[in-house]
């Protein structure tokens, strides 16, 4: 079994990351960049001492792109299930579908952002959008009064952008990396990157 931990960013491009080992690959949020930009964030790590020796090289999906699918809430009342690559996340009816949906984002978007999905509401419709590769199953199931769901095909997508990882500098505890898109398109995934840390 690999020893190499990963690490998901969360909430944002620039939200800083924590940790703490030699050797470790770590996940942004999904991109959307522009070719030709780039931004910055931190990668706390308490192995990193003024001596160290940082090597990073940039890892990126073998099936390039995000997917989407859209889950439209139906019915008047109860509660159902949305199940995302085999986990159930409850949906309630709350006042009207829009607020339903709004709902079920609170509720749990940041648990499948830690999974690299997200998702969006609009009146009344949820949108989950993850990296094709990785794309997980989507159902839904009644539990109570007839909430249920209208579930779409899957719609995918595709890059050409070109993304590099490197390093901007670093104090002890802490390294800057910046990530460039440096293709003829936007990005349109999660970026990977593998560090190894070695003292001289």
């Amino acid at each position: 079994m690999s020893r190499i931990r990963t690490v998901v960013q969360l909430t944002s491009k620039t939200t800083a990351v924590t940790c703490n080992a030699y050797d470790s690959v770590i996940q942004t949020v999904p991109l959307t960049d522009a070719a030709d930009t780039e931004f910055q964030f931190v990668v706390n790590n308490s192995v990193i001492q003024d001596i160290s020796a940082i090597l990073i090289s940039t890892e990126y999906p073998s099936l390039t792109g995000n997917s989407s699918r859209v889950v439209t809430l139906t019915g008047t009342s109860g509660t159902a299930n949305i199940t995302v690559g085999g986990v159930d996340y409850l949906a309630t009816f709350t006042t009207n579908l829009t607020t339903s949906a709004n709902n079920f984002v609170t509720s749990h978007s940041a648990a499948l952002l830690a999974l690299g999905i997200t998702v969006t509401a609009n009146s009344g419709a949820l949108t989950f959008v993850a990296a094709t590769e990785t794309f997980p199953t989507i159902a839904r199931t009644n539990v109570s009064g007839d909430l249920s769901a209208t579930i779409a095909s899957v719609t995918a997508g595709a890059t050409t952008g070109s993304p590099i990882v490197d390093l901007v500098s670093y104090v002890r505890g802490a390294m800057t990396v910046r990530v460039r898109n440096y293709g003829t398109a936007a990005l349109n995934n999660f970026v990977r990157f593998h560090f190894k840390i070695t003292h001289n």
